[in-house]
């Protein structure tokens, strides 16, 4: 299932068009308290080499200085709108409500979606419309900035380890899960589908479960491209990427039968290979036989991440990879059983 992903990672080509018959693109941005995160955001979306574009900030119960900083920024470009959300139905999840408001209001028929904390380069939008050439639905690469310290770099490696599932499974005609932060439908696809109908209580999914439940892989792309890449401020205490992550991995038991099923395979495997390793010391296998295992496992992952290097993001943390795999499988064994288990928290 790894070398399947890699070969998905394999055929998937990265933009090189310059010239491209633009259509014009509705940025739809949820923010709630984003003050300080709002003048880097929108002085990079308005400044996109783009020719025609709006930009639908959707202010959900602010209590900050968040609309009179996105109040100057509309005195001075009129394609950003402001939205401001007073009320959340109690059916509803804020997220998932803010955002069906703001493709309600939307004026054209393709949607690109960031988060307010995110930044991306003036050629956005660009990499968006070639991907989206025919397609409704297309994947971005969401990472974040780098930082000293193992946190960070513990972050960068499930970040990418994600990207590295979802992007290898679309592009091998299984999309099954995206990244709110840099994500990109029709306005169709989303009223034909009913929108979050069903899953509208649900605190997370704004992303992962619309593609989930009604992406194809004949109208799915993915765009890997470095000026595609939308950037975000990481965590930086565990508690805090730990309590994000709860909430992330919330959503999955609303997948489909078929992804729980490949998904727990891939992920299972992981874990009972160093659970193994583990039970076989116990029972008394040699050294030498485990960790001639170990070192297989490594050459063999190792090589599938040598192959596809020059297509994914931070590929200068690869290096740590043995160490980062072994943290993985305690992610897997700590956190992920918690936001299945735990109802995650989220701001009211």
């Amino acid at each position: 299932m790894f070398w399947a992903l890699v070969m998905g990672w394999k055929t998937i080509q990265q933009s090189d068009s310059l010239e491209h018959d633009a259509v014009p693109i509705s940025v739809i941005i949820a923010a709630r308290n984003e003050a300080l995160n709002l003048y880097g955001l929108l002085h990079d979306v308005l400044a996109q080499n783009y020719a025609s574009f709006e930009v639908i900030l959707l202010l959900d119960r602010c209590t900050d200085d968040s609309f009179s900083i996105v109040r100057k920024f509309q005195e001075k470009d009129s394609r950003l709108r402001i939205i401001p959300i007073t009320e959340i139905p109690d059916e509803w999840s804020p997220k998932k409500w803010v955002i069906t408001q703001g493709v309600q209001a939307a004026k054209y028929d393709l949607l690109a979606f960031t988060d307010a904390d995110c930044r991306m380069g003036e050629n956005w939008l660009r990499e968006i419309s070639i991907y989206a050439d025919k397609q409704e639905l297309v994947l971005g690469l969401g990472v974040y900035e780098e930082e000293p310290g193992l946190l960070n770099r513990l972050i960068q490696y499930e970040t990418l380890y994600t990207a590295f599932q979802y992007i290898g499974a679309a592009s091998l005609g299984f999309p099954y899960m995206a990244v709110g932060r840099n994500l990109a439908y029709r306005k169709s696809f989303f009223l034909e589908n009913q929108g979050f109908k069903g899953v509208e209580h649900k605190l997370s999914g704004d992303d992962d479960l619309l593609v989930n439940a009604y992406a194809q892989k004949t109208t799915t792309s993915c765009m890997i491209s470095p000026e595609s890449y939308t950037v975000s401020i990481p965590k930086r205490s565990f508690s805090a990427w730990f309590q994000q992550k709860r909430r992330h991995v919330s959503a999955s038991p609303s997948y489909s039968l078929r992804s729980k099923m490949l998904l727990g395979v891939f992920h299972v495997s992981q874990m009972w290979f160093y659970m193994g390793i583990l039970l076989t010391l116990f029972l008394g296998l040699t050294v030498s036989a485990i960790f001639t295992l170990y070192i297989c496992r490594l050459i063999v992952c190792g090589a599938g991440w040598y192959v596809i290097r020059k297509k994914i993001p931070r590929s200068n943390i690869l290096p740590l990879y043995p160490i980062l795999d072994l943290a993985m499988f305690l992610y897997y064994l700590l956190i992920v059983p918690m936001g299945l288990i735990l109802t995650p928290e989220w701001k009211k």
